[in-house]
């Protein structure tokens, strides 16, 4: 949604604390303080044609496909 990787993270953490308040056996750091960002910690900035992109790679796959398996049966 836009928000920086670390935000992210820390805001699951807080969720996952928050979901299984009153276990203190799950609570414990050893299930979630190993995520740790390292690296380019900034948004990912989703294009519109990459996500349709592969729609379209696979309507014409699947109609390449088509075409072949048509004519390999009419010889």
């Amino acid at each position: 949604t836009g928000v920086n990787k670390d935000d992210a993270l820390r805001q699951a953490k807080l969720n996952y604390l928050e979901a299984i308040e009153g276990d203190p056996l799950r609570s414990h750091p050893y299930f979630w303080a190993g995520f740790v960002p390292i690296g380019d910690v900034s948004a990912i900035q989703f294009s519109t044609w990459g996500f349709w992109s592969f729609y379209l790679l696979g309507i014409l796959g699947a109609c390449f496909l088509f075409l072949a398996i048509f004519f390999w049966r009419r010889k």
